[in-house]
């Protein structure tokens, strides 16, 4: 019976640490509490594994066996700076778009800056566009594996000063609540 124990509690402590393997958890909030109106959307609803936590640029990588082609929110409301249309995959390279591919920027209401790599080909909708208006929460695009990537995720960065982040504001740090 000790070993029965002590194999099964082996098994959770693994199955565990695969949930968090590079990261902390993300912070997900009940979106009705009224407490939590400031609260970022979570740009992913559903897809809360981070397949690289904080890394260089001050990013994070959220991604799962079954997130290409997911729907993307917004995080925060703003107005979009900069859009991709970079639609081929060429891991290891730089070549287009500065291994972004296809995705945008969003200048945030809040002073600070997001941005969302690696976009499903095709997947921004038309009122997507520099200089448009878009809402917290609101459907941006499709999760892809365009650019500089090693697979289907998202590569989520908040910044202060520009959108290619010089330093690190640790996403994970945020508090986000689900699109609904």
């Amino acid at each position: 019976m000790k070993k029965v124990i002590k194999v099964i509690l082996i098994i959770v402590v693994i199955a565990g640490v695969g949930n968090i393997l590079f990261s902390k958890d993300v912070n997900i909030v009940d979106y009705s509490d009224p407490g939590y109106d400031t609260a970022l959307y979570w740009p992913v609803p559903g897809h809360y594994k981070l397949t690289q936590g904080l890394h260089s640029g001050g990013a994070i990588d959220v991604g799962d066996g079954r997130i290409e082609n997911e729907p993307l929110h917004a995080a925060m409301g703003g107005t979009v700076t900069h859009t991709y249309h970079c639609t081929l995959n060429h891991e290891g390279e730089m070549s287009d778009c500065n291994g972004f591919g296809t995705g945008l920027v969003i200048a945030g209401d809040d002073g600070r800056t997001y941005q969302y790599a690696h976009l499903f080909p095709g997947s921004m909708p038309a009122y997507v566009y520099e200089g448009a208006r878009i809402e917290a929460g609101q459907h941006i695009g499709a999760v892809g594996n365009t650019g500089n990537s090693t697979g289907p995720h998202l590569h989520f960065e908040i910044s202060t000063n520009s959108f290619w982040n010089n330093e690190e504001i640790d996403p994970q740090d945020e508090i986000y609540k689900d699109v609904y």
